[in-house]
């Protein structure tokens, strides 16, 4: 969501972050000390990093993209490789300088005599903690809603309305508190009369979305990233036994390396 300038994707930035990040993550772990012998040992002579992302739902919905169309699906795949070529390139680099990781000559990259600082770069966390401090999206996932009613544990409440939107209702003049306690009640703006149609498109939550098309979403990220992915597949209350059999399948077909599907209600 930070990579957006004038409603478009500011990819020579995200190709910069990206080379940075990588470097970053792979002198954390030189610096970290595992409360576990064997799992350091691990991580020192794999190198795996997560290089992942957040926002990327608030990032569609400032350039206008509806996240179940081509489009969407495009732009998410345009993301990711971006990140996996930048990240690729730089572990290429820091192993000509910093040498290889240990295991390097029993791997896959040796066969294809590629030398790499890290055996794997590319990760999708659920980010659910930092995604909410830093008040955007979790990982690839749509905002499950588009306004609701916070509690903290002292008892107090606070009406939250995702900014994107509110910037897109003040800008055509239909802002109101009656129209924010309809989408607080609905979670959703797609059955609210008085919402343009371009609107309903941009801003879709998770439950608008079908279960193929949320695969669909996890796939195409699944092309760039090197480990596995958390996304949750979100199916209606009146989903069969059939209909989630399916969606593994079809996320097995599409290359996704794991998979978790949620029948609401359940």
């Amino acid at each position: 969501a930070a990579f957006v300038k004038n409603g478009q994707l500011d990819l020579n930035r995200l190709d910069h972050v990206s080379m940075v990040s990588t470097r970053f993550l792979d002198n954390v772990i030189d610096l970290f000390d595992y409360p576990v012998r064997e799992v350091q040992e691990m991580s020192r002579n794999t190198r795996r990093l997560g290089l992942g992302v957040m926002g990327y739902a608030d990032m569609l919905y400032q350039m206008g993209v509806r996240y179940d169309s081509d489009q969407g699906f495009e732009t998410g795949e345009l993301v990711m490789k971006t990140i996996q070529e930048s990240s690729h390139k730089t572990s290429v680099g820091l192993a000509a300088t910093k040498g290889e990781f240990p295991l390097w000559p029993d791997s896959t990259w040796a066969l294809k005599n590629i030398k790499r600082r890290n055996t794997m770069v590319t990760t999708v966390a659920p980010t659910g903690s930092i995604s909410m401090f830093f008040d955007t999206s979790s990982g690839i996932e749509p905002n499950f809603a588009l306004a609701f009613t916070k509690q903290d544990k002292d008892g107090h409440t606070y009406k939250y309305l995702n900014k994107y939107l509110e910037g897109a209702l003040r800008e055509r003049g239909i802002y109101s508190e009656e129209l924010m306690q309809k989408i607080i009640l609905e979670g959703s703006i797609q059955k609210i009369e008085g919402i343009p149609q371009d609107i309903k498109d941009t801003f879709r939550v998770a439950m608008d979305i079908a279960p193929q098309d949320h695969i669909q979403a996890q796939a195409v990220f699944q092309r760039h990233v090197e480990n596995s992915i958390s996304k949750t597949i979100n199916f209606p209350n009146e989903a069969t036994v059939k209909d989630i059999e399916d969606g593994y399948i079809l996320a097995w077909r599409l290359g996704c390396k794991g998979g978790t599907l949620y029948r609401d209600g359940s």
